[in-house]
């Protein structure tokens, strides 16, 4: 046990030196006679364990461990006293155990052993902590470790990098309220439940994902998740990787069908009380027929940029107001709001959507299917939605 450090703290040269012999098979041992003393040897040697005299010609030995704690050195301290009455003071202000004077040898030995164990199995914990923090910064993951209710409790350098908030902020939050995902083939948020999301076996799937993160921009990611367990396989937390595989340039969020369907909702409330902002609405879904092909030969960046370019391509030849988002199933919804003295658009939106897009030094053809409704004042949108889909 020769790696640990061990200070004695003691204005009785006889006790001092007496004590040093006693435990010199246990440590290093480094001597002090005065509480200012103890204090400098504490600083420089950063000791394992103090045995303390709690009455120093200075200071109390309560005092210099007070100031120790005040320097963030909160080193463990065997209490040395005359009498055993002193006992619960020494528990009181700090102490991890107390000898007495005269000193006992097999006692002294027992005692500083047991504590040197205990403080010798923390440091290397730490020590070992330190260098998996270490590691784990050094990763380029981001890695998140929550507790079973989804709460934030440790994060990497890699995490603060992505989400765009500091280990801090993260501190105690919702993985939800940090991690924005949605599901990279509809464009729908995913709610990280982790526990459900590991009892559905979601962790294993082999799925991509966006995340946007605090500053707007967004990052194609995989997402690992791995069950902590309890001694009684009892759900007790989780790890999250995210994996970036790119970055993506430019603004790549769609409207999700929930979000998409209640601005429609509002604009027919707008329709239906009159106003002279929407009179009326041109509503189309439209289908790429050829989806599943695309997106198994191509992959989902090909389905991506289609879907930039569709509604880049609508937003530039089309009125602000109008909405453009995806549902579920990947058909895509333009909602196009008229005043009243506007002529209303007909079925002739498919002139406006591209035909072929270059992927990849490969021109990909693009051909869709369509359904046009008009919506007027005294309709009910959910009706009007739901014959739309029928026809598409």
């Amino acid at each position: 046990m020769k790696e640990a450090n061990i200070l004695i703290v003691d204005d009785e040269e006889m006790a001092l030196l007496t004590i040093a012999e006693i435990i010199s098979d246990l440590g290093n041992v480094y001597t002090a006679e005065t509480g200012i003393d103890a204090i400098n040897k504490a600083k420089q040697e950063k000791p394992d364990l103090i045995l303390l005299d709690i009455n120093l010609d200075d200071m109390s030995g309560f005092d210099v461990k007070k100031a120790l704690d005040a320097e963030g050195l909160n080193i463990p301290c065997i209490y040395i006293t005359t009498t055993e009455t002193y006992a619960s003071d020494a528990y009181k202000f700090g102490g991890v155990d107390f000898i007495t004077k005269p000193i006992m040898p097999d006692m002294t030995i027992n005692r500083v052993k047991n504590q040197l164990d205990i403080a010798l199995s923390k440091r290397q914990l730490h020590e070992a902590n330190l260098r998996f923090n270490a590691m784990v910064n050094s990763l380029s993951d981001a890695i998140l470790l929550l507790d079973k209710n989804d709460t934030i409790i440790e994060c990497n350098n890699a995490a603060e990098k992505l989400t765009g908030f500091t280990s801090k902020e993260m501190d105690n939050a919702n993985i939800n309220d940090v991690v924005n995902l949605s599901k990279v083939s509809n464009n729908r948020n995913i709610h990280l439940t982790v526990e459900t999301w590991i009892s559905e076996k979601a962790h294993l799937a082999n799925a991509k994902y966006l995340l946007e993160n605090r500053s707007g921009d967004y990052f194609e990611v995989s997402c690992v998740i791995e069950p902590i367990f309890d001694k009684d396989s009892s759900f007790n937390g989780s790890t999250i990787c995210l994996r970036v595989k790119k970055e993506l340039q430019g603004n790549f969020r769609f409207l999700d069908e929930t979000e998409m369907l209640n601005r429609i909702r509002y604009l027919a409330e707008l329709v239906n009380n009159q106003s002279s902002i929407a009179n009326s609405i041109s509503l189309y879904q439209l289908r790429l027929t050829q989806l599943a092909d695309i997106e198994s030969r191509f992959g989902f960046d090909a389905l991506l940029q289609i879907k930039q370019e569709l509604v880049s391509s609508l937003t530039s030849n089309l009125r602000p107001e109008t909405i453009i988002g995806f549902l579920d199933n990947n058909d895509f919804i333009v909602a196009i709001p008229h005043g009243k003295n506007e002529t209303q658009i007909e079925n002739n939106i498919l002139g406006l959507l591209p035909q072929t897009i270059f992927y990849l030094g490969e021109d990909i053809d693009l051909a869709f299917t369509n359904a046009h409704q008009i919506f007027d004042e005294d309709m009910f949108i959910e009706d009007v939605l739901e014959e739309i889909s029928k026809k598409v």
